[in-house]
C-alpha cells in the first residue's frame, strides 16, 4: 500500500470515528446538545424552527448509551426515520421514539384503541390534469391493531382500463364503488388535484352534477385553497396545476384552517415542552409529553395539536397534524399542511422596546 493510500485510509477512519462519536459535526444539520457534564444528545435540523432526535437515547461517557442506567427519551419524540448510523441529510421522514428506538409513527398508535382505521394515502396516476386512483382499495391499520385493506370512498375516479404504450397510462376512467372500479361515470364528478405523489385533495368543495344540481362535500374535507396553473410546453399538452396551500371544506367553500398556537403547559413542576413553528398561523407541539426538572414527564393537555409526521418532498415541506390523547400524538385524516422551501415561513420578530429618551 502506498503512503498516499495509507494517508487517505487514515483520514477516512478519523472522519468516520468523529461522526460516530459526535465530536465536531461535519455539516450544518447536526447539533450536539449537552444534557450534563458527561451526557449529550444529537439533534438533526429539519427546518429553521424544527429539530428531531438523531437517536432516541442520551449518549454518556464515550457517547455510548449507559447499559446500567439507560437514558431513553420519552415515547413519542420525533426522530429521523428510518434509523441509520449515517442518517440521510437533510431529514426526509420522521418517526417516533418508542422504547429507545426510532419507529414509524403508526407503531405508537397501534398500542391504543382506535375509533376508526388509520389509512395511508392511496396510489394515484395523473390523467387529464387530475389524480385518478389506481385501484379502489387502500392500506390501513385496523381498529384491532392488524393491517388490512379497505375500500376507498364511493364516487372517486379510478382506472377502469389501462392502456399500454411504452409506459402504462389510463385507457378509461371509471368510478369506485364498494372497493371495485366500475364502468360508470359519477353523476356528480369529483376532481382531485395532486399535491405530491400519491397525495391529493379536492379541487372544489361544491360539485356540479349532470342534472345541473350541486352537491357539497362533507365539512373538513381537504381542498385546494390556493393553486397555480402553468401552461403546457407544447400545443398537445395540458397545463400543470400546483397546489400551494391546503384548506378545508366548510359548507361548500374551501376555507383556511383556523389559526392555532399550542397553549403553555400548566404544571406545578418545572416542565418544558418543545413546539414546532410551521407558519405564522400555526404552531403545534412537537410531541405530547413534556420533560420536568425532577426527571419525570407529564402529558400535554388533551386535544392539543401536535406533529404527527413530517415528510420532505421535492419543493415543499409536508406536516401532518395530529392531536394529543393521553400523552400520544394521534393522527387526523384531514389536516395536512405544506410550506414552500424556496420561500419558507419566517417568524415575526418581537417589537424592539424603545427607551423613554428615544425619539424614533
Amino acid at each position: 500500500m502506498t503512503c498516499l493510500s495509507m494517508l487517505l485510509t487514515l483520514v477516512l477512519i478519523v472522519q468516520m470515528f468523529s461522526t460516530l462519536h459526535g465530536d465536531q459535526k461535519p455539516n450544518k444539520y447536526i447539533r450536539e446538545v449537552k444534557i450534563n457534564e458527561t451526557c449529550s444528545a444529537d439533534k438533526l435540523r429539519v427546518t429553521d424552527y424544527f429539530e428531531v432526535e438523531k437517536y432516541c437515547f442520551v449518549y454518556c461517557g464515550y457517547r455510548y448509551p449507559d447499559s446500567k442506567k439507560p437514558k431513553k427519551f420519552s415515547d413519542g419524540r420525533p426522530c429521523s426515520y428510518p434509523y441509520n448510523i449515517f442518517p440521510n441529510l437533510p431529514v426526509e421522514n420522521t418517526g417516533k421514539c418508542i422504547n429507545g428506538t426510532c419507529q414509524p409513527p403508526e407503531s405508537i398508535v397501534n398500542k391504543m384503541p382506535k375509533t376508526q382505521p388509520l389509512c395511508k394515502f392511496y396510489y394515484t396516476i395523473e390523467h387529464g390534469g387530475e389524480a385518478v386512483a389506481k385501484e379502489c382499495l387502500r392500506d390501513c391499520y385496523l381498529n384491532n391493531g392488524t393491517f388490512g385493506r379497505i375500500p376507498l370512498e364511493d364516487g372517486l375516479k379510478c382506472v377502469y382500463k389501462w392502456s399500454w404504450w411504452f409506459t402504462p397510462s389510463v385507457g378509461k376512467v371509471g368510478t369506485c364503488l364498494k372497493g371495485l372500479c366500475i364502468d360508470k361515470q359519477e353523476d356528480c364528478p369529483r376532481k382531485r388535484l395532486t399535491v405530491y405523489p400519491n397525495f391529493n385533495v379536492d379541487e372544489s368543495c361544491t360539485l356540479t352534477c349532470r342534472n345541473n344540481m350541486e352537491r357539497k362535500l362533507d365539512d373538513g374535507t381537504m381542498c385546494a385553497l390556493r393553486k397555480t396553473v402553468s401552461s403546457g410546453y407544447f400545443f398537445f399538452t395540458s397545463g400543470t396545476t400546483t397546489v400551494e396551500e391546503i384548506g378545508r371544506c366548510n359548507q361548500g367553500a374551501c376555507v383556511p384552517y383556523d389559526s392555532y398556537t399550542v397553549p403553555p403547559h400548566n404544571s406545578t413542576s418545572e416542565c418544558n415542552g418543545t413546539d414546532v413553528f410551521i407558519h405564522q398561523n400555526l404552531t403545534v407541539a412537537s410531541h405530547c409529553q413534556v420533560e420536568c426538572s425532577d426527571g419525570t414527564t407529564e402529558y400535554r393537555d388533551q386535544d392539543v395539536l401536535c406533529l404527527w409526521r413530517y415528510r420532505r418532498q421535492e419543493q415543499v415541506d409536508v406536516f401532518e397534524i395530529g392531536v394529543c390523547d393521553c400523552g400520544i400524538c394521534k393522527p387526523q385524516n384531514n389536516y395536512v399542511v405544506i410550506t414552500s422551501r424556496t420561500n419558507p415561513p419566517q417568524k415575526k420578530r418581537p417589537p424592539v422596546k424603545k427607551g423613554p429618551l428615544e425619539w424614533c
